[in-house]
Parts: C-alpha cells; sequence; structure tokens
C-alpha cells in the first residue's frame, strides 16, 4: 500500500530530528578529546606517535562498547550488568570525580589560563559558572558544543605558525606518551552523551590523531594557551552535561540533577577566594576517583564481553588508566594522597552503609 502524504512527511521529519541529534552528538564527541588542549602540549614526533598507539586501545574499547549498546546511564550501565555492587562503587566514584572537575576548572581556567587577578578574576569566573548553569538548564548545551568544536578545529589549524626548532624530534622520554595518552581520557564521556553513531569514536580518534602529529611540527604560538581555555570550558560543559543525562534521563531524577547545580554553584563561589588552595585540594581526588572509576570499567568489561580481542583491549586501556592512577597518587602532596585515599575509600565504602541503612529503616518501621 502505497505511503500517504502525512506518512512521507513524518518520516522525512524523523530523518532530519536524527541527522541533528547526530551532528550535535559528535560535537560533543569532539570536544571530549580537547583538540587545543592536545595542541597545546606540542610533543615531539615520536612521542605523537606512541601516545596514538598507546591511546587506540581505548577509542576501540569505547566503540566495541557504543556498538554493543548505547544506554542512557553511561558506563555505570556496562559495570552494573556484571556486577550490582562493583556497579554502584562506580557510580559514585565518577560522579565524585566529575562533580568535582566541574568548579575548580572553571577557576582554573580564569586563574591559570588567563592569569586573572583580583576583581577581574572574581567576575569572569563567576560570570563562566553561571553562563555554563545556564546554558544546561536552558538545554542549549548540545549547540553550545557544536559551536566550540568548531571552534576548536579552526583555532588548532596551525596557519602562520612557525616550524618547531627541533624539527619535530627533540629528546624522548619514555613517560612522556603515557602522560600525553591521559589527555584524551576524558573522551569516557561520549557513553553519557544522547546517543549517535558509535563510529564516531573513531572519527575522534582519527582527529586527536592528527593534532598530536600536526603539532609536534610547529611552534605553539604564545597566546594560544589563552585559546584554549576554549577547551577547558568545553569539558566542563560536556562533564555537566554527562552528569545532566546519567541523573536527569538515566536515573530520572530531576530534583536531585537541580540540586547539584546549586551545589556547583556554592563550591564555585567558595573556592573564588582561594583559588590555588581550593585547586591544589579538588583536583587531587576528582582525578584519582577518575582513573579508580575507570580502572573498575575496564577491568570490569572482559566480562561483558564475549571475544578474547575485546577483552584484551579492555585490559590494555585498564592498564592505562591504572598507571594514571600511579602517577597521581606517586606525585601527590601528603594532604592530597590523603584526601585521594579518603575518595577512593569513601566511593567503595558508601553504597554499602547507604544499603545498611535501608535495611535498617525498613526492619523499623516493620510492624
Amino acid at each position: 500500500m502505497p505511503e500517504t502524504h502525512s506518512t512521507l512527511f513524518s518520516s522525512h521529519t524523523r530523518s532530519l530530528l536524527v541527522n541533528k541529534r547526530n551532528v550535535l552528538t559528535l560535537g560533543f564527541a569532539v570536544n571530549s578529546v580537547a583538540p587545543m588542549g592536545i595542541v597545546a602540549l606540542h610533543e615531539g614526533l615520536l612521542t605523537s606517535i606512541e601516545t596514538v598507539a598507546l591511546t587506540s586501545p581505548l577509542f576501540l574499547t569505547l566503540f566495541l562498547m557504543l556498538r554493543s549498546e548505547w544506554p542512557s546511564q553511561g558506563l555505570y550501565s556496562y559495570v552494573n550488568r556484571v556486577s550490582t555492587k562493583l556497579g554502584m562503587v562506580q557510580l559514585v566514584s565518577w560522579l565524585g570525580s566529575y562533580f568535582l572537575y566541574l568548579s575548580y576548572t572553571v577557576d582554573y581556567i580564569g586563574y591559570w589560563l588567563l592569569g586573572l587577578r583580583g576583581v577581574e578574576f572574581y567576575l569572569v569566573t563567576s560570570t563562566l559558572g553561571f553562563s555554563i548553569l545556564v546554558l544546561i538548564l536552558t538545554n542549549l548545551e548540545y549547540y553550545g558544543l557544536l559551536i566550540m568544536a568548531v571552534s576548536q578545529v579552526l583555532l588548532s589549524l596551525p596557519i602562520g605558525w612557525k616550524l618547531s626548532p627541533y624539527l619535530a624530534f627533540p629528546p624522548i622520554d619514555f613517560l612522556s606518551p603515557l602522560t600525553s595518552a591521559l589527555v584524551v581520557i576524558c573522551v569516557t564521556l561520549i557513553p553519557y552523551s544522547q546517543p549517535g553513531r558509535p563510529r564516531y569514536v573513531l572519527y575522534v580518534f582519527g582527529l586527536s590523531s592528527i593534532m598530536f602529529v600536526i603539532s609536534s611540527f610547529f611552534s605553539v604560538p604564545s597566546y594560544f594557551v589563552k585559546f584554549s581555555s576554549i577547551s577547558a570550558a568545553a569539558l566542563v560543559i560536556a562533564e555537566f552535561t554527562a552528569i545532566k543525562r546519567l541523573i536527569w534521563v538515566g536515573f530520572r531524577s530531576r530534583k536531585l540533577f537541580l540540586l547539584l547545580c546549586v551545589v556547583f554553584l556554592i563550591t564555585l563561589m567558595a573556592g573564588l577566594p582561594y583559588p590555588v588552595s581550593y585547586y591544589d585540594l579538588t583536583v587531587a581526588p576528582s582525578v584519582a576517583l577518575l582513573y579508580f572509576t575507570l580502572g573498575l570499567t575496564f577491568f570490569a568489561m572482559p566480562f561483558y564481553f564475549r571475544r578474547p580481542l575485546h577483552s584484551l583491549l579492555s585490559l590494555l586501556t585498564a592498564g592505562l588508566v591504572t598507571y594514571g592512577l600511579y602517577s597521581v597518587l606517586v606525585s601527590s602532596t601528603p594532604i592530597q594522597l590523603s584526601l585521594e585515599i579518603g575518595a577512593m575509600l569513601g566511593s567503595v565504602s558508601l553504597p554499602f552503609l547507604v544499603k545498611v541503612i535501608e535495611v535498617l529503616f525498613k526492619k523499623g518501621k516493620s510492624p
């Protein structure tokens, strides 16, 4: 039976909406690898090539995960299928890591990347924080990320840049590729975005690889460091978007997300008078929790995947993030180390503590 005009119109409309969503998701994915942040590293060619090789298992594992399913609860959904208890630990540590990231990164942009001080620092940082929140609450975050994705790629083109005096072959340090590889670790945010095409993960792998290699041939202009604040701001928006999708869509808790928005503003304002101390005390547990939660995720994936090669890729990725956790712990001050260990222990114990409280509460209500 031939389709009616209304059916054809409806099908065309759905196709346009899907294409629009895919483009917006691609914009999210591009920002997750922080193109301008990669260029600002300006590593040598050999280091860049090794970095690309080291990150390939991470991107391939994410691609395989998203090809199997693209859940609304992100990485938690995969781990939860392996173990509900392990899933809860992964969830708590992931939320703790990225929530801390939100406010300290806004401070970092104003104080370190832009070099602002005094009243200028207060005004710019507060305005940036409120602007990000407005973008999130008005559901315009994906449009903002798309604009920032295009801007990052265009601004990273080495037009008019000078060739590096090292001719792309500076002395190589064995640990440099490992450290550089961790720059793209936020690509793990992609499973928390609205669904798109899984191959977008491979697209941004290609983009990040090109950025690593091209930047090794050129000296980064002095102004580029300040411009790279776009990369940091885009990551904050992407992470806020990921938290929103996890809580608002995945767990259908709008009130909890709005509460987190209020707490974000409180922590942002609290950190303004002491940006250096606030950054030092929050960045350590945040990064440690990030590597911890990703370690749980990728060590659990061999129990999720059925093919040995897929499991091997996951274990290689788990090894990379384990190095990230190790590097954070050994480079921390005693205070930072205590905060990192406390944060990880808290993320392990909190789900079980909540379960115990629920059991006791139910017993108390029973006749």
